[in-house]
């Protein structure tokens, strides 16, 4: 784990740069962040990008099973609606941005995380 920043002093300039566009592409407040860490986990993003390929190929050979209305039946179909449509905003918001286009999937080698006190 690498202290990216602590106590508004950025120590590792480059990994702060990626978090810091990230972080207020998601609409976050850089000003009320007092520590960020950085986690390498070279294993774990190799099984990702694998597992995005392998999804990506199952959408374009069947398509159909991505494109089903079934969850509007199911329990908590509200709560469900409400997600999609926050998360259909964020996605929206990073394209309007032109952070991501969507054609493609940007994958990072580090997993920043962000303690939040009480």
């Amino acid at each position: 784990m690498v202290t990216v920043a602590e106590q508004n002093v950025i120590k590792e300039k480059a990994m702060f740069d990626i978090f810091a566009k990230m972080f207020k592409a998601a609409g976050g407040n850089l000003n009320k962040v007092d520590k960020v860490f950085a986690i390498n986990n070279p294993r774990l993003k190799t099984v990702f990008e694998a597992y995005r390929e392998s999804m990506q190929q199952k959408h374009q050979d069947t398509a159909g099973l991505f494109k089903r209305d079934n969850w509007k039946s199911l329990n908590h179909n509200t709560e469900r609606k409400a997600y999609l449509e926050h998360f259909s905003s964020k996605v929206q918001m990073f394209r309007e941005a032109n952070w991501n286009d969507g054609s493609k999937v940007i994958c990072y080698d580090w997993i920043f995380f962000i303690p939040f006190s009480h």
